[in-house]
């Protein structure tokens, strides 16, 4: 048995949902699969550890933390993939925040 086009009809709308499923079937059968979530748990918990550096140690980004999550976001935004990002930039975005700050906000991210 081979299918046709299916035309947008209501007559195709019975064959459409097993169609549906054969074309998922492939993604859910992989993602079933992956039952193996330590990479991620392993970063997500390496992010959120204070690290020493030399005589000083600086705090990790813990989740949740609104001061830490709109760094995050401001990030993610995906502005800063080509040039990379400065204080005077992350400045803009993170509005009340002093250079000083800024600065040490970025130490913590290298630090990391």
């Amino acid at each position: 048995m081979k299918y046709a086009d299916m035309l947008r009809t209501i007559y195709t709308w019975p064959a459409l949902p097993e169609l549906l499923v054969a074309a998922n079937r492939p993604y859910l059968e992989f993602l079933s699969a992956m039952n193996e979530d330590r990479g991620g748990t392993a970063k997500l918990n390496k992010i959120s550890q204070t690290v020493p550096d030399n005589e000083r140690s600086y705090r990790g980004f813990p989740f949740f933390d609104q001061e830490d999550q709109e760094l995050l976001e401001a990030l993610a935004r995906g502005d800063f993939n080509i040039s990379g990002f400065q204080n005077k930039t992350l400045r803009q975005r993170l509005a009340g925040k002093v250079s000083g700050q800024i600065s040490r906000l970025m130490k913590r991210l290298r630090a990391q």
